[in-house]
C-alpha cells in the first residue's frame, strides 16, 4: 500500500516498456535467443529511452520473453521513501516476463 502512495497510482497508474527488436529473431529456434530491443520506459509520468537485451523463447504457444534493467527511481520523478529516517535505495531492478501471443483478430 505504500507503495502505491510513492507512485502516486491514482495520478500514474500505469509503466509501459514500448519497443522494436533491435535485431532479427529466427522463430524457427525453439531456444533462448538474446535480442537487442530499442524502446521507451515510462513510469510516473515520465518517459526515457531504453535499450535492454531480452531473452526470448519462441514455443508453439507464442514467444515468451524475460528481461530486467536498473533504473534510479529519482529520474522518474520519484520521491525515495523512507523506513524510520532510513531512505530506501534510488536504484531498483525491473523485471518483465511474459508471453506475446499473435492477434487472431488482424
Amino acid at each position: 500500500k505504500d507503495m502505491y502512495k510513492v507512485l502516486e497510482i491514482e495520478e500514474f497508474p500505469y509503466a509501459a516498456f514500448k519497443g522494436k527488436l533491435a535485431e532479427k529473431l529466427d522463430m524457427e529456434v525453439e531456444q533462448n535467443q538474446k535480442i537487442l530491443v530499442k524502446g521507451t520506459f515510462s513510469i510516473h509520468g515520465v518517459e526515457k529511452p531504453l535499450e535492454v537485451t531480452v531473452d526470448l523463447k519462441p514455443t508453439p504457444d507464442g514467444v515468451m520473453f524475460y528481461t530486467f534493467w536498473p533504473i534510479n527511481i529519482t529520474d522518474y520523478g520519484i520521491k525515495r521513501p523512507s523506513v524510520f529516517f532510513i531512505k530506501v535505495e534510488d536504484e531498483h531492478q525491473i523485471v518483465i516476463e511474459g508471453v506475446l501471443i499473435e492477434d487472431e483478430s488482424r
